[in-house]
């Protein structure tokens, strides 16, 4: 399993190129519950200003000691595991499109992104926060199956264990699910980040700007197809051009808005990863995991 920040499908919504600061991540995952990689392919854009978040700011958050009622979503009038969208501070989503572009043809290649004129994104809201995993499951999931140490013997063993099984429901979901967990499985081994349904979570108000940044994942996935790229490393290559060519980029200029996550005033920022400028981290998976599948 590989994990790369906005690697196609786990995708990339490569930003530098088109003036959009996206960062989907992205994790490549073998038909083996095998070990991950994290790995950048993501562009960075110096005007985001995001960096990892520290680990004082996310136990500042998980524990609400920074002051910020959002982060206790499962205590919300309505028991549905969002947030009081009463404390939500909206963000301006601008030039959202109803679709993708034209093709970005490649000579010699079925592996380009192709016409999506005709592509519809389909918002697939995250699962509710039920506390489905405890800190120790979300910890050895990433032992197991994607950290460095990670290998097929012992992800089998964890993904197997029926103690785990409702866990890691909410961990890992297909793309085809109705709802999404913590990590989305596309096809072609791609595995994605969350952080659309981190953010709708967080910050109900900015579901917009969270609807946007998905539509452009799916967008890339639907440009550039296993079928078409065979070898992954073309797969993630085809993905982020889709993102910065005619094909996707509008989806990238409007995803633009998740750069607008930051500050006191969005707890999102730390909580969902958003704007990670490196490899995709211990402490992105971890925050996210918690937030959306922690106890």
């Amino acid at each position: 399993m590989t994990v790369g920040r906005f690697a196609p499908a786990l995708v990339v919504c490569v930003v530098a190129a088109c003036g959009a600061a996206t960062d989907p991540v992205l994790i490549e995952e073998p038909a083996t519950e095998a070990s991950t990689t994290f790995e950048t392919i993501q562009a960075e854009d110096s005007a985001a200003g995001f960096g990892d978040a520290t680990t004082a700011t996310l136990d500042a958050a998980l524990d609400g000691s920074d002051g910020s009622p959002l982060l206790h979503a499962s205590d919300a009038a309505g028991g549905d595991g969002t947030a009081d969208a009463a404390v939500c501070t909206p963000v301006v989503v601008t030039g959202a499109p109803s679709s993708g572009g034209l093709a970005c043809t490649a000579s010699g290649t079925t592996c380009y992104p192709h016409d999506e004129t005709a592509f519809s994104p389909a918002w697939v809201a995250p699962l509710p926060r039920l506390g489905h995993c405890t800190s120790t499951q979300i910890m050895d999931f990433y032992t197991s199956c994607i950290g460095g140490t990670a290998n097929d013997s012992a992800c089998a063993t964890w993904t197997g264990a029926s103690a785990n099984a409702t866990c890691l429901g909410c961990l890992k979901t297909p793309s085809t699910a109705t709802a999404y967990g913590a990590l989305i499985q596309f096809p072609g081994d791609v595995v994605e980040l969350n952080e659309a349904g981190c953010v709708a979570l967080a910050e109900p108000c900015n579901l917009e700007c969270a609807q946007t940044w998905l539509a452009g994942i799916q967008c890339r996935e639907a440009a550039c197809t296993s079928t078409e790229c065979i070898e992954q490393s073309d797969l993630l290559g085809c993905t982020m051009t889709a993102a910065t060519c005619a094909t996707c980029e509008a989806y990238t200029q409007a995803a633009g808005c998740m750069t607008q996550l930051t500050g006191p005033d969005h707890p999102a920022g730390a909580l969902c990863a958003i704007g990670s400028e490196n490899d995709v981290t211990l402490g992105d998976y971890t925050s996210l995991a918690t937030f959306m599948c922690g106890m």
